[in-house]
């Protein structure tokens, strides 16, 4: 089985696309999340995007610092870039989304998502999305 569940700080704003075959939206975004480490904590960063409503949540409600919470699975993809060179990539799909409001890293003021619900799981189906739909 392939599940992840992460919880940590967006570290730059979540940039949307469009997909070049499909015109769905795609989000693109990376996490810093902390996990115990012999005297203390390290952050590991992980690459994710969402797909469809997911993505367009995510770039409506969400700044970077923000903390957010994740669940998804793990891929690898690989892609062909301008020079021919071969790329081998391993990201997160983050099919669902959880905010938490208390966990802004900046005096941002929420206009608009105050009454939005926290989880989105509920709330948005299952993402189709392929990876051959990515733009990049």
């Amino acid at each position: 089985m392939n599940t992840v569940n992460l919880v940590g700080r967006l570290t730059r704003d979540v940039v949307v696309r469009q997909t070049k075959q499909t015109g769905k939206n795609v989000a693109s975004f990376s996490l810093a999340v902390k996990r115990p480490f012999s005297g203390g904590n390290q952050t590991d960063f992980f690459n994710c995007i969402a797909w469809d409503k997911v993505a367009e949540a995510l770039s409506v409600h969400t700044q970077k610092g923000d903390l957010i919470g994740i669940t998804g699975y793990i891929y690898v993809r690989k892609y062909t870039d301008k020079t021919g060179a071969e790329h081998t990539v391993t990201e997160v799909n983050a099919r669902q989304i959880e905010f938490f409001p208390n966990g802004r890293s900046s005096s941002k003021n929420d206009t608009g998502n105050s009454g939005m619900r926290n989880s989105l799981n509920d709330e948005f189906g299952d993402i189709d999305g392929e990876e051959d739909d990515l733009p990049f």
